[in-house]
């Protein structure tokens, strides 16, 4: 079953990908004409295969590697695994988006652990010195929210009624 080619995102990244890419790169075009070609194509390889099992990655996403692999005479596939790491035009064109919106909903999140950490956990001044043993104050305020938070959601939406002994 093919996976759907949805914007891959990533967890603390702030980079819009298609402002960082000029309008008139040449990779626009050769994006534009790739996308309506694979679009054409794209009912062929939805029966190619089954509905079950495990999705594999878009056959659209694998052409469109192997097209920038020619265009920048990449040596490997492994090398140009590598490359996507950091090559942020390789990422824009497969369509790889490191996702603004989810970055700052995680941001949120993070910060609110660490607000609680620091007003209601004490851990705004430490009191010790030394990794070590700041490390483990940190640890341990943490399992404190985990606790308090897992209190929260474990708790029951209405009471149970109490179960009287005869």
């Amino acid at each position: 079953m093919p996976r759907r080619q949805e914007p891959q995102v990533t967890m603390l990244a702030f980079v819009d990908l298609d402002a960082r890419v000029p309008p008139d790169h040449p990779l626009c075009i050769t994006k534009a004409l790739a996308d309506q070609a694979l679009a054409a194509l794209s009912p062929e390889f939805n029966r190619m295969y089954a509905e079950v099992g495990r999705p594999s990655i878009p056959p659209e996403r694998l052409l469109k590697a192997s097209l920038l692999i020619g265009l920048y005479s990449v040596r490997s596939e492994r090398a140009f695994c590598e490359d996507l790491d950091y090559n942020l035009l390789f990422r824009w064109f497969l369509g790889m988006n490191l996702g603004y919106a989810q970055s700052q909903r995680v941001r949120k999140r993070v910060e609110e652990i660490f607000g609680w950490m620091k007003t209601v956990g004490g851990f705004r001044r430490t009191r010790y010195r030394g990794l070590d043993r700041t490390g483990l104050a940190g640890y341990l305020v943490a399992t404190a929210y985990n606790l308090v938070r897992m209190a929260k959601l474990l708790a029951p939406t209405q009471e149970a009624p109490a179960i009287q002994a005869t």
